[in-house]
């Protein structure tokens, strides 16, 4: 079976850099079409049985809210999936962990090496 595609206001990509672009645009669907000029993508448009290019592979949005476990994302009241921070010495800060407990990431400060006085400093900041 063939599909077709028609875009809705936005030409379709075809040399690498647009390419690129296009497939960094997690938010939003992709499209891959073959058009006057070859094989492109776009990230607007819909499938269509009359549109007037070949629709050859599409694949969903995929923001990053959506990454990872939702069982875990909801059980820590995290809007991303994303750990940051240091291992030892608290090298990144405690407003680096702070930062990223407002975004609702997990965050970590790395209390290896870090005398108690320190430890208990950070503790009370974060």
């Amino acid at each position: 079976m063939n599909f077709t595609w028609c875009w809705e206001g936005q030409d379709v990509a075809y040399d690498e850099q647009e390419i690129t672009a296009q497939l960094r645009a997690l938010a939003r669907p992709l499209f891959v079409v073959r058009g006057p000029r070859g094989v492109g993508v776009a990230v607007e448009g819909r499938v269509h049985p009359e549109g007037s290019l070949q629709l050859l592979g599409m694949v969903p949005a995929l923001p990053a809210e959506r990454w990872g476990d939702p069982a875990f994302r909801q059980a820590h009241r995290l809007k991303y999936a994303y750990v940051g921070g240091s291992m030892a010495n608290g090298i990144s800060s405690t407003a680096m962990v702070i930062a990223l407990g407002r975004a609702r990431m997990l965050g970590s400060f790395g209390a290896g090496g870090v005398s108690p006085r320190r430890l208990e400093e950070a503790i009370r900041e974060v």
